[in-house]
């Protein structure tokens, strides 16, 4: 049976229908492919930009190392990120555990991952977002070692959303220092880069000490949990807590 012409050409109904299912599953799949581009897109906005490797408490004395170890991330986009089943990985065999169901990084927004969020919070700052979990790897504190710490941000797929393979002392990056974090300079620059990080110092870009020691959590500490520093023509402001608001005057090199 002869369907319908086109530019001259005829063609059967069945053919036509067969064209019909196939540009149906096609468009299903574009729209599939742009959601999905979209989530990754939304995904690549959360990444690391602080790191405690290396805390004054030795609490623990495990092979896991100190357990007041944490690392800050930050959500840099305009859509709210669910992080829940993400994780962090490096090159050794301890394994980190998984955020929990429901861990939300809202726009904008500042969170640490550590072991111990309430006492965290009773250290550090009430207000400070704490994505808590149990077990975790060990953050090396080697020093002028090119495989130091291979540090990877992945989402429950296990693909890799953001790296901050610190090298201590080496290749640019800041020499660690007992109790001190080491911190992105600001959020515009790439956080695999040694020269974009420096060393937490107390009063500079908002790093400051525990108020209290609440072990593993101890005031020998510094750091700038909770806070990131973006640029702006002539000062930085400071989002803490997720918040936009405080400024400071930033030293220029």
């Amino acid at each position: 049976m002869t369907g319908h012409g086109i530019l001259g050409y005829s063609f059967s109904q069945s053919f036509i229908e067969l064209f019909k299912t196939f540009m149906k599953k096609l468009c299903l799949f574009l729209a599939a492919a742009v959601v999905s581009l979209g989530a990754l897109n939304v995904q690549a906005n959360v990444f690391i930009t602080e790191i405690m490797y290396n805390p004054a408490s030795t609490t623990d004395g495990s092979s896991e190392g100190p357990i007041g170890e944490w690392v800050e991330i930050y959500n840099s986009g305009a859509s709210s990120v669910d992080v829940s089943g993400w994780y962090l990985d490096d090159e050794d065999a301890s394994n980190w555990d998984p955020l929990g169901a429901g861990s939300i990084l809202l726009p904008g927004e500042v969170a640490i991952i550590a072991t111990n969020p309430t006492e965290f919070n009773q250290a550090w700052g009430s207000g400070i977002k704490v994505f808590g979990i149990t077990g975790r790897g060990t953050m090396a504190n080697t020093v002028n070692t090119a495989s130091n710490e291979l540090l990877d941000l992945k989402d429950s797929t296990g693909t890799v959303i953001d790296a901050a393979h610190y090298k201590n002392a080496f290749e640019g990056w800041p020499a660690g220092s007992n109790g001190k974090s080491i911190y992105l300079k600001n959020i515009s620059l790439d956080n695999d880069i040694g020269a974009n990080w420096a060393l937490s110092a107390s009063g500079i870009d908002g790093a400051f000490s525990p108020s209290t020691t609440v072990e593993p959590y101890v005031m020998a500490d510094v750091g700038s949990p909770g806070v990131v520093v973006v640029p702006e023509p002539a000062t930085a402001v400071l989002l803490g807590f997720g918040l936009a608001g405080l400024l400071i005057a930033r030293r220029r090199n």
